[in-house]
């Protein structure tokens, strides 16, 4: 390796880590503010609140990795160019084409670790904490609402048992209107929690189940004596757990599109995250050629040099902005697909000619002012 490419690469680097780690303490304190609610107001654990907040991290990460490598090209050229390096290399004959190699290298490491992120590790820890939070919930009702209170587990889902019998709870009551089209009523004498094969079940004893259709005359009662109730059916996340795309296995959803085995809908949807993962990497190497068209090479005035990074900026926000809708439209628009792999391509593209023509136009003009001389 040349010790130009092994200067630039600790160049990089470091205000790489920097920035990253900046972003990513701004966005999780954000993030672990909307946890925090969830978990101290359900009686969980700081271990259980720092797991959960830690299970949102990959995903912040794939989002943030290549804007840190943006902002770390920006600042490296940015420097090279104030104490004067930039003028030395190029009166050197050092083109920027040469400065390239190291800067796409340390590119390609981002963008094999975003796709890692989002092939990978993204949806494994979306899907546990998935799993985390449909438990916290289950606990929530097992082990925190009161006894003799009407207890709101979540809108249209009431529960409610008169008091506490040893591990028993004494006069349960629960009823479900989450769906406007039936109401569910569930009455028993006697009710206890238990624990089987990893779910929380809710057995109720000498009852009845009351279920009420909307246009209906009458309700059906059915009389049990006895009947387990899963408690996940009380939280957002009814009965089985279904995982959207977003928890998914990037397998299973390739899986999935190309048997055709959704709905129109989940297939667009399927599609659109499946589409993100991939395309997600080529941020990284659309937003290093942003940058790098933009302050690899010499400038002279700090004003010119202030506008092209506020426009290097500008087209990078604007660029991601673009692949966020268009990947969104694929839901309903899956020949949109294709569009989502030319968007961050094209940029890398227009980057390098704007790049390659900025770079002759000089080496021209300095050919010139030789032979003037």
């Amino acid at each position: 390796m040349r010790i130009l490419d092994r200067y630039l690469l600790k160049m990089l680097a470091k205000p790489f880590l920097a920035s990253l780690s900046g972003l990513i303490g701004v966005i999780w304190v954000t993030q672990s503010l909307k946890q925090f609610t969830l978990v101290t107001t359900q009686g969980q654990s700081f271990f259980t609140f720092l797991k959960v907040t830690i299970l949102a991290l990959p995903t912040i990460l794939a989002i943030l990795a290549p804007v840190a490598l943006f902002i770390a090209v920006l600042h490296t050229f940015n420097r090279l160019n104030a104490d004067s390096e930039l003028v030395m290399f190029s009166t050197n004959r050092v083109s920027p084409w040469q400065m390239l190699k190291p800067v796409l290298g340390f590119s390609l490491l981002i963008a094999v670790f975003t796709l890692f992120l989002t092939g990978w590790l993204m949806p494994e820890s979306s899907r546990s904490l998935r799993d985390i939070i449909t438990q916290i919930r289950a606990d929530f009702v097992a082990k925190i609402v009161q006894a003799g209170k009407f207890n709101t587990l979540e809108r249209n889902v009431v529960f409610h048992y008169r008091e506490k019998s040893g591990d028993a709870l004494v006069g349960v009551f629960i009823q479900d209107a989450r769906d406007p089209e039936l109401t569910v009523a569930y009455i028993a004498e006697r009710g206890q929690v238990v624990e089987i094969g990893g779910s929380t079940f809710l057995v109720l004893e000498n009852g009845s189940v009351q279920r009420e259709a909307a246009k209906a005359v009458d309700a059906s009662v059915v009389a049990f004596k006895r009947y387990s109730l899963d408690l996940a059916q009380l939280t957002p996340d009814a009965g089985t757990v279904k995982y959207n795309p977003r928890e998914r296995s990037t397998l299973d959803l390739a899986q999935s599109v190309f048997k055709n085995t959704s709905t129109t809908i989940e297939s667009g949807q399927i599609l659109s995250e499946l589409v993100e993962r991939f395309t997600a990497p080529l941020y990284a190497f659309a937003f290093m050629a942003i940058a790098f068209a933009a302050t690899s090479t010499p400038r002279t005035t700090r004003q010119a040099g202030t506008r092209i990074v506020n426009a290097a900026v500008g087209l990078a926000i604007g660029l991601r902005l673009v692949g966020f809708s268009v990947g969104s439209m694929i839901v309903k628009n899956p020949a949109l697909s294709m569009a989502s792999f030319l968007i961050p391509l094209l940029a890398i593209c227009a980057s390098f000619l704007y790049l390659f023509s900025t770079s002759e136009m000089r080496a021209s003009r300095r050919s010139a002012q030789a032979k003037g001389h």
